[in-house]
């Protein structure tokens, strides 16, 4: 009968190499040229590593976390100021709010639909069949896009006194254009905010309501049915 192994020896055989051996006898044990290539394809994987990160870094970081725009109230009641023809006027404003730590590059706030107050209170939608960017504030000639860092801010629209009529700040417009703010009239428009690297999953819609002195701009919450009362 074979004797039982003793409490000191805790070691199993397997084949040339025993569990009880150390990491360090292993490791000893292991050839050269294994481990040279072992440290040759760890080195290849992190260059290759680098240089997918240096190429498509941006857009692994935009999928990671994406960057996020949305448009923000920045003069709701207007900016007066002075025409060079001397007349007075209020500029409406709104601002592009980067929340994000990337940068959004060729980003433009497109108006996408209009939307007009009729006898029962409702808005029922205007056909507007192709979207017309706004302009950028600061530069002339004033950009169709822009790149969004943190803040940018849009012209919306402006009111000259005396002409009774809010215009909207387009860069140009379908030939008929339904989207002028009279006295005593209300205009949703739904903007949407798009770049190369960032689309903005929901549209957002702002009302330009002239029931006072002058129009007063201000963000409707329920962009699902900017239609409704």
């Amino acid at each position: 009968m074979a004797d039982a192994p003793t409490g000191g020896d805790k070691s199993v055989g397997v084949g040339s190499i025993s569990v009880g051996q150390s990491v360090t006898a292993y490791v000893q044990e292991v050839p050269h040229e294994t481990l040279h290539l072992a440290i040759d394809g760890a080195i290849a994987v992190g260059t290759i590593a680098v240089a997918v990160l240096a190429i498509w870094g941006d857009k692994w970081r935009a999928w990671l976390v994406p960057p996020k725009v949305e448009l923000q109230l920045h003069t709701p009641h207007g900016t007066p100021s002075t025409l060079t023809s001397g007349e007075s006027a209020l500029f409406y404003h709104l601002k592009a709010v980067n929340t994000s730590h990337l940068t959004v590059e060729k980003c433009r706030v497109l108006l996408t639909g209009i939307s007009k107050r009729v006898g029962d209170g409702s808005y029922p939608p205007t056909e507007f069949p192709v979207p017309f960017p706004f302009s950028w504030s600061g530069l002339e000639p004033a950009p169709e896009d822009a790149t969004v860092t943190t803040i940018r801010v849009v012209d919306f629209g402006s009111v000259t006194d005396g002409s009774g009529i809010y215009w909207p700040r387009l860069r140009g417009g379908p030939n008929k254009f339904d989207g002028y703010v009279r006295k005593g009239e209300s205009v949703r428009y739904t903007l949407t905010i798009d770049a190369s690297n960032y689309r903005h999953p929901k549209a957002q819609v702002f009302e330009v309501n002239w029931s006072g002195e002058h129009p007063v701009v201000s963000l409707i919450t329920d962009p699902v049915a900017p239609w409704s009362a």
